[in-house]
């Protein structure tokens, strides 16, 4: 009788929570940010989407709060270009004032969301 060998997987786990990350011109830094999407990060470049276009040469004002947490990570960055839309984002490569120090990416990192439209 021939013999059966069945893999058993884990269960995935469940993603934990993501920052929200919220992006904003940083002239008008006191109004409603705008819900945004990491989705991507490269050394001193990061790529957002949100629902609102932001012109190249725009400065940012990008907020990452994490769940539970009083205090956000805060960073400037520059719209150099951008893409869109696609699933009613606009995908924006920004590049950072300063270099993101580990704190500042390992929040980044939990943030990127996987949009398929903006997929490479």
């Amino acid at each position: 009788m021939p013999t059966i060998t069945m893999k058993v997987f884990p269960a995935r786990a469940q993603p934990a929570n993501k920052p929200d990350i919220t992006c904003q011109p940083y002239a008008s830094r006191g109004d409603s940010p705008w819900a945004a999407d990491v989705l991507n990060i490269a050394g001193p470049g990061i790529c957002l989407a949100a629902r609102r276009r932001f012109e190249p040469g725009t400065i940012l004002l990008v907020r990452a709060k994490e769940t539970g947490k009083e205090d956000s990570t805060q960073l400037v960055a520059r719209v150099l270009s951008v893409n869109g839309p696609a699933e009613g984002k606009w995908a924006m490569d920004c590049q950072l004032t300063r270099e993101p120090d580990e704190a500042d990416l390992g929040v980044l990192r939990r943030a990127i969301r996987h949009i398929s439209a903006f997929a490479s």
